[in-house]
């Protein structure tokens, strides 16, 4: 891992981090000005604001902007990319559409509806992470 050189960069925040989306919520590396890089997970985006300095700079890793409507294998760039990769052309997700991120649901009551439940929002089970609806409440709440 390469140490970041602080005194580069004119009037340097406390900390910069970077965030990804991770089955136990958010990995975040962060690295405070003078010190080393620290790996740890949060099990929600508040939590990483909450656990960093206040001026960290954070860079997210989620998309900007949801399509209204996604195809198989997801928008065009992530269609177009995925042939250039080889093996590592699962690394590449695809996006949800916006109706899929902000969908109402409702509990199930039984196997079958959640069997059905399932197999409508499979597309969408198979984000690696949060969905940017996670994020977004944080935002909102002016923290931007």
């Amino acid at each position: 891992m390469t140490t970041l050189d602080f005194a580069s960069i004119p009037e340097a925040p406390v900390c910069i981090a970077g965030a990804d989306g991770c089955r136990g919520g958010w990995i975040v590396v962060s690295q405070p000005v003078g010190g080393k890089p620290k790996t740890r997970v949060f099990p929600a985006f508040r939590a990483v604001i909450d656990g960093l300095p206040e001026d960290t700079i954070i860079a997210v890793d989620m998309p900007i902007g949801l399509p209204e409507v996604t195809g198989h294998g997801g928008r065009g760039p992530e269609s177009l990319v995925r042939r250039h990769l080889g093996e590592r052309q699962s690394s590449v997700f695809s996006i949800p559409s916006r109706h899929a991120v902000y969908a109402e649901t409702e509990p199930c009551t039984s196997v079958d509806e959640w069997y059905a439940a399932h197999r409508r929002a499979s597309a969408l089970c198979q984000q690696p992470g949060p969905t940017g609806r996670t994020v977004r409440p944080d935002l909102s709440a002016g923290l931007a």
